[in-house]
């Protein structure tokens, strides 16, 4: 059950990816993310009502909501480092990159949560960042646009507080039903992105977007709601390092494909090596 989750989960993170580099062009990133939080929040209080789950919330201990509020807080951060992440760089970059944040967690879950260490895991671990590393080497990238500091930094961020996203939301949701969690990590990732769009001046924006751009960037929210509930679904039935290995993997895959044929990004000979590798350790941890 818990693979099925994940695979629908990947699924709908690779269409949110492809969703947001369509949407963003146009968009400054932190109004994209403030808008598609709102379908996030919305789409997933929607379901706790609607599956009479909303009387669970007056049981949820201090110690439970505090990690799902930190949880909520990075996820936000994610969000928006990925929207401008995904507007300075090229998808498939983007996607061999974020297996850091995987690596990371799955190094952490074996260090704070207790899960089991193998040599597999070790060699998985290795080929994940060897295949990164080819990734993203300046020199294979002759014919792409140059990566800039500012996407680098970005994707840094996305990695630490995905990470940390992972590993708070594992610890607040095994205490509560997984739709119920969604809903209140929502919370704070709506105030968080949105307050920040307010801030900045950014929500003036809206009124200049084409009904593309909207269009686009509520589909990112839609499918980035599927996959949050879908995602912690399934995290609370398996471990930690097994199910980020997974889901990256697989949303990974997806996302390339996709990529190639909406925006004909091409997979070089270097490039296919790299995410040879990754999807060898991903397999390798996994296994």
């Amino acid at each position: 059950m818990w693979f099925l989750l994940i695979f629908i989960s990947a699924t709908f993170s690779a269409l949110s990816m492809v969703a947001m580099k369509l949407g963003v062009q146009g968009v400054n990133p932190v109004l994209a993310s403030a808008m598609s939080t709102i379908i996030v929040f919305l789409i997933s209080w929607f379901v706790v009502v609607a599956s009479g789950l909303s009387a669970q919330l007056a049981e949820i201990d201090a110690r439970t909501f505090g990690f799902l509020v930190l949880a909520g807080l990075a996820t936000g951060g994610v969000g928006l480092a990925n929207y401008g992440a995904l507007k300075l760089g090229e998808v498939d970059t983007y996607v061999a990159v974020v297996r850091c944040s995987m690596v990371l967690s799955v190094v952490l879950s074996f260090l704070l949560l207790g899960d089991p260490f193998t040599m597999a895991s070790g060699f998985g671990t290795a080929f994940i960042l060897i295949g990164t590393v080819l990734m993203i080497d300046r020199r294979s990238r002759s014919s792409r646009s140059r990566l800039s500091a500012k996407w680098a930094i970005l994707m840094a961020v996305a990695i630490a507080l995905s990470s940390a996203a992972t590993l708070l939301g594992k610890i607040g949701i095994n205490e509560v039903n997984p739709l119920v969690g969604t809903a209140m990590f929502s919370v704070p990732i709506v105030l968080l992105s949105n307050g920040l769009a307010l801030a900045t001046g950014e929500w003036k924006g809206a009124q200049a977007m084409t009904r593309r751009e909207l269009a686009f960037v509520l589909l990112a929210g839609a499918a980035s709601a599927g996959t949050e509930i879908t995602f912690y679904a399934g995290l609370k039935l398996q471990l930690t390092s097994i199910v980020m290995p997974v889901d990256k993997l697989l949303s990974g895959l997806i996302t390339v494909v996709l990529a190639y044929f909406v925006f004909g990004e091409k997979i070089t000979k270097r490039s296919a090596v790299a995410l040879t590798l990754i999807g060898a350790g991903s397999v390798a941890i996994i296994l």
